[in-house]
C-alpha cells in the first residue's frame, strides 16, 4: 500500500468555481517570482451624494469603467453598494501607494460624475443590511445559498494586503 496524500476538495458553494484540489499548505512556489511583491484591495461604500446612504449602484460605476485602463481594477463585491479596487502587483509600498492614489482619483471622479461619494469605514453608520442588494454572480449567490443570514449581514468594508515573499522562512517571520 502507498503513503497517499489525502486531497482537500473546495464546495464549489465557497469559491463558485467548482469543487478542486485546494493543494496542500506544504505546497509553495517559494523563490519562483521576485523576492518582495505587494498588492492592496480596497472596499468601498457607494453613497448618495447628499444622505450618504447607500446607494445599489455597483453596475452603472462598473459599466463606466468598460474600455479604460482600470477596468479590470475596479470590481464589484458582495453587494450592490460596495465597489473594490485592486492595484496590480507592486515591487514596494510607494509604487503601491501611487496605484492607490490612482484608482482612488479615478473611483472618485467616476462616482462624482453620477451623484455619488465614495466612503470608506469599517461599516456604514446607518444604513440597513436588509435593503442591500446582492451582485449578480454566481460566486455571491453561492455565498449566500450556503451562509445565507450570516452573509446577508456582511455590511462591511475591508481592505486586504497581500504581502509575496521568495523564502518560506521569511512568510513565517
Amino acid at each position: 500500500m502507498t503513503n497517499v496524500e489525502p486531497r482537500q476538495a473546495v464546495p464549489p458553494s465557497i469559491t463558485g468555481k467548482g469543487s478542486a484540489y485546494a493543494g496542500s499548505v506544504r505546497e509553495h512556489a517559494f523563490g519562483s517570482s521576485a523576492p518582495f511583491t505587494v498588492g492592496v484591495e480596497e472596499e468601498y461604500m457607494l453613497l448618495d451624494g447628499e444622505t450618504f446612504d447607500l446607494v445599489q449602484h455597483i453596475e452603472s460605476v462598473l459599466a463606466a469603467t468598460a474600455g479604460h485602463e482600470l477596468e479590470s481594477q475596479v470590481n464589484p463585491e458582495l453587494m450592490q453598494s460596495v465597489l473594490e479596487i485592486a492595484t496590480p502587483v507592486c515591487s514596494s509600498p510607494g509604487e503601491v501607494m501611487r496605484e492607490l492614489c490612482r484608482l482612488r482619483a479615478y473611483v472618485h471622479g467616476l462616482a462624482q460624475e453620477r451623484g455619488m461619494r465614495v466612503g470608506s469605514a469599517g461599516t456604514h453608520p446607518f444604513s440597513l443590511f436588509e435593503r442591500q442588494r446582492i451582485t449578480a454572480k454566481d460566486r455571491y449567490r453561492a455565498l449566500i445559498d450556503q451562509l445565507q443570514y450570516v452573509a446577508r449581514r456582511e455590511l462591511i468594508f475591508g481592505m486586504h494586503v497581500h504581502v509575496a515573499v521568495d523564502d518560506a522562512d521569511k512568510a513565517i517571520r
